[in-house]
């Protein structure tokens, strides 16, 4: 399951930081603003989606209280 969500994380990272390149390249942001806002999203998500996954992996090997 970990797996899972690893792959659907980095997935909708790559489709969310194209959707903000284009999003950007139709404004007047600046061009070096572009690709690091981007990169930020990308990576904001990946975390988020890597926390889940070894959050999901842990919940699996210490019993709730």
């Amino acid at each position: 399951m970990a797996v899972l969500i690893l792959l659907v994380g980095w997935w909708v990272s790559n489709r969310v930081a194209n959707a903000v390149k284009r999003a950007l390249s139709r404004t007047n942001a600046d061009a070096t603003f572009t690709p690091v806002m981007a990169s930020l999203v990308q990576w904001a998500i990946r975390v988020v989606a890597i926390v889940a996954a070894l959050g999901k992996n842990s919940a699996l090997r210490w019993p709730a209280s």
